[in-house]
């Protein structure tokens, strides 16, 4: 099924006429406009704040045919040329599930204006442009910050925006643990660091000069109820015993809440897993967000759950858990020990890694693996790094990043397959380097199980 198939299902679903997509880009002009035409008269005190970490939305991620719709429509076309393929919160944007922000500042010759939120009862998305005097520049690169209104770190994971043109859209999300309350309001720290200049080149600035904070508040009265299933079922998958708690829906995405066995012999990395409806509808992985959060391992503080896409607004009578496999990690090989005089692995690779080796280069310790893709989005193979045992070595500057199988790249990748790579500039030892795998070995069920919801 192509994407025009996709939204004419969804439509349908909705039970929305073929004009109704002109009334709801009505809708949202209408508050963009009021929101301009208020702007002027909003302004949010200023002051500083610290950070807290990861995960991503975006406001009005809609289908192609909605997008092409909007386009022609200059209030929403930022909003429509920033966020693409996201089937949850087109459906938000199609039920006119945000709320409105209004409120704008200026650092030097930037302005920085707050659009909008989109809220429910796990995440808060805020989304936020940038504008400057003329084409002085061409991205602009900043930090994102947020605290809760007393000044604290949040209980919370977020994700920020990619580096952004002038006026263009940016997002940053803030994704809470389960049973971590919503905040009655959010402090947003946005600092310019730099920005690249036309035709080359790039200016950095002072971050006293160049931040701008925003006290936002959440209208609480606006925020959707969640819908909760109580599944507590068993399963098990190659072995392993997993407990299926619950499933959240919100209007944004979807969590499933897994547990484990103790006695298994490897730890859940992934689950997948999808959500159909009596109508054949299927919300699965996550597109644009975290695709899952908190450890089966002891200790860890948050539980395990799997984010998919949101049934939230499908009017649904009956939905289905499907699972169709699941990532693993052994208990006993999912640590590899390099000898750093050969590069090579000292005991055979774990299944899910097709080859990997350690090489130094500019006295920088590089860790390089190749991976089958297995249609699922890249991941980063080798997680984590130390010497003898875990977190003996402090390890700053830990980077992460990808390749795909050029004559320059430090493994060959054949096709289907892709290559991460661990950067340790400041690595101490010579002799050898450990890593702790994303997962040993995955199960690909040839029936998927089924689990009614309602």
């Amino acid at each position: 099924m192509n994407r025009m198939e996709e939204y004419e299902l969804l439509r349908r679903r909705l039970s929305v006429p073929p004009d109704a997509l002109e009334g709801c880009a009505g809708r949202v002009q209408a508050r963009i406009q009021k929101r301009r035409r208020l702007r002027r008269r909003i302004q949010v005190p200023a002051g500083s704040i610290a950070a807290a970490f990861a995960a991503f939305v975006v406001l009005v991620n809609v289908s192609t045919p909605f997008a092409q719709a909007c386009a022609t429509l200059p209030l929403l076309k930022p909003l429509v040329e920033a966020v693409c393929f996201n089937p949850s919160l087109q459906t938000a944007l199609e039920h006119n599930y945000a709320q409105d922000v209004l409120a704008s500042q200026t650092a030097e010759e930037f302005t920085v204006t707050v659009d909008a939120m989109v809220v429910d009862e796990a995440e808060i998305a805020v989304f936020y442009h940038i504008d400057c005097a003329g084409d002085a520049y061409e991205k602009i690169y900043t930090d994102s910050d947020y605290l809760n209104k007393n000044g604290q770190t949040l209980n919370a994971f977020l994700s920020f925006s990619a580096p952004l043109a002038p006026g263009e859209v940016g997002f940053d999300t803030i994704s809470f643990p389960q049973d971590v309350p919503l905040p009655d309001a959010i402090r947003f720290t946005l600092t310019i660091r730099h920005a690249d200049l036309p035709g080359g080149g790039r200016r950095t600035f002072q971050k006293d000069d160049y931040t701008v904070t925003f006290d936002l508040p959440i209208a609480r009265a606006e925020v959707a109820p969640s819908k909760i299933y109580h599944v507590q079922k068993w399963v098990e998958i190659d072995g392993q015993k997993l407990f299926i708690d619950r499933v959240d829906v919100h209007p944004t995405h979807t969590r499933v809440y897994v547990r484990d066995d103790p006695a298994n012999t490897a730890w859940l990395q992934m689950l997948h897993c999808t959500l159909r409806d009596e109508n054949g509808s299927t919300a699965g992985r996550h597109k644009n967000g975290l695709i899952a959060t908190g450890s089966m391992e002891e200790g860890s503080a948050y539980p395990f759950s799997v984010h998919l896409e949101s049934p939230y607004f499908w009017n649904s009578e009956h939905l289905t858990l499907e699972i169709s496999g699941a990532d693993w990690l052994d208990k006993e090989t999912q640590y590899t020990t390099f000898d750093l005089s050969t590069g090579f692995a000292q005991t055979p690779l774990p299944p899910s890694v097709y080859s990997a080796r350690a090489y130094w280069k500019n006295e920088t310790l590089y860790i390089a693996s190749v991976a089958r893709r297995n249609g699922q989005a890249t991941y980063v193979i080798a997680s984590t790094a130390f010497h003898a045992q875990p977190g003996d070595v402090k390890i700053t500057d830990y980077a992460a990043g990808g390749f795909l199988g050029s004559a320059r790249d430090p493994l060959y990748v054949p096709e289907g397959y892709f290559g991460s790579s661990l950067t340790l500039p400041n690595y101490p030892y010579d002799d050898t380097v450990t890593v702790r795998w994303n997962h040993t070995h995955e199960t690909a069920l040839e029936t998927p199980l089924t689990i009614p919801l309602a």
